[in-house]
C-alpha cells in the first residue's frame, strides 16, 4: 500500500515539474551603448528589444527582466505593441504605463526615470490561449548624470570665468 502512495506522489511530482511555469517570463540583455538620439546630449543610450515567447500571457501575466546595466538612475522610454490579446495592465518597476486597446491591437508607452534593474510586468488575457497572440517592444535607457558631475561642471565654469575676469583686469 505504501509503495502505491509513494509511486503516485512521484508520478504527480514528475508531471508538475514537466509542465514548467505558466507565464512565459524572460530575461533580456541590453545591447551595448550606442549613439542614438540621446548621444546628441552627450549621454550614451542602451536599447533592449523584446517579444513574446511561447503563448503570450498564458498564465495571465508575463514578467520581463532587463539585465546588463550598472546600478544607477536612468531615464527610460518603453514602447510596446501587440495583437490578439486583451491588455489589462502594463508596469515598469511599479510605474504604470499608458496603453490602449484598438480592436485586436494593443499599444503601450511609458517615459520616466527609474533605477536599474528594470522589470516589466505585462498583465492581460489571452482568451483562447491562441499562439497568434503576440507582443513586441523595446526599452531604451539613458544614464542620468550624478550630482557630482554637475558640481564639476559648475566648478569648471567658475574657473573659466575667474580666468577670463583676471585677464580683463590686467
Amino acid at each position: 500500500m505504501k509503495f502505491k502512495k509513494i509511486s503516485s506522489l512521484l508520478a504527480l511530482a514528475a508531471a508538475l515539474a514537466s509542465t514548467g511555469a505558466m507565464a512565459d517570463d524572460q530575461t533580456v540583455t541590453f545591447a551595448s551603448a550606442s549613439g542614438g538620439p540621446a548621444a546628441l546630449s552627450g549621454q550614451p543610450s542602451w536599447t533592449a528589444a523584446f517579444q513574446s515567447v511561447g503563448t503570450a500571457l498564458a498564465g495571465g501575466d508575463d514578467l520581463i527582466s532587463f539585465v546588463g546595466l550598472g546600478s544607477g538612475t536612468y531615464h527610460f522610454q518603453l514602447n510596446l505593441s501587440g495583437q490578439n490579446f486583451i491588455l489589462g495592465d502594463l508596469t515598469l518597476n511599479g510605474q504604470k504605463a499608458n496603453f490602449g486597446q484598438y480592436g485586436n491591437f494593443s499599444f503601450g508607452f511609458l517615459e520616466g526615470t527609474g533605477a536599474s534593474p528594470f522589470k516589466l510586468k505585462i498583465v492581460g488575457n489571452n482568451p483562447i490561449s491562441s499562439t497568434q497572440a503576440a507582443y513586441s517592444g523595446n526599452l531604451t535607457v539613458t544614464a542620468v548624470p550624478e550630482p557630482e558631475t554637475y558640481a564639476m561642471l559648475l566648478a569648471g565654469l567658475a574657473a573659466v570665468g575667474f580666468v577670463a575676469k583676471r585677464r580683463r583686469v590686467v
